[in-house]
């Protein structure tokens, strides 16, 4: 999160696979948010139906900026795409992981024509950034993820201005607190 570059440099993004590739398998990637990690998804991965289901993980300098990390994850899941003549595949992503998972479902998207993504579920994705990122823009030292997060910025303008795939079933699961909001 604090040290997206450093992250980089020691070579710590791709997609990994948890168990050897199997084609009859449907992959499902997991996309984790800011300052998370993929052990964040451990007991849903744990919970998943592993014989019709392969685990992915998405892992990211969750400080990098939006767009750059979606385009890394789209370029690798495009090499795997073409490389295993994968067809189908999910999305699973959490908080800001969902920003970046719908980013490259777009582009994806413009890349195959029809996206092979055919279910995105979205874990309390803040679909219109986050309040607390307001202002980052003018920080002397912002995590360059928080200038994509303000809302209103110009990564989210653009993610907005395409439409996911028609084909897409788009699941969103979010959260509140009953307690401070009693009329929910």
């Amino acid at each position: 999160l604090w040290q997206p570059d450093a992250t980089l440099r020691r070579g710590d993004l791709g997609i990994y696979f948890l168990e050897p590739y199997r084609s009859d398998r449907i992959p499902v990637l997991f996309v984790h948010g800011i300052g998370g990690s993929p052990r964040d998804f451990s007991k849903i991965i744990g919970a998943m139906d592993h014989s019709r289901y392969q685990a992915w993980v998405f892992d990211y300098p969750s400080g990098f900026r939006l767009g750059k990390a979606a385009n890394a994850m789209n370029t690798i899941l495009d090499l795997l795409l073409r490389k295993y003549g994968i067809s189908r595949i999910h999305f699973v992503a959490h908080s800001m992981g969902g920003l970046v998972a719908r980013s490259a479902i777009l582009r994806l998207q413009s890349d195959f024509g029809l996206s092979p993504v055919d279910k995105f579920v979205a874990l309390s994705t803040p679909w219109g950034g986050d309040g607390a990122a307001d202002g980052a823009s003018s920080m002397k030292y912002a995590i360059p993820a928080w200038i994509d997060m303000n809302p209103g910025s110009a990564f989210l303008k653009a993610r907005w201005a395409k439409q996911l795939p028609p084909t897409l079933q788009f699941h969103m699961i979010y959260g509140y607190d009953s307690k401070r909001l009693p009329w929910l």
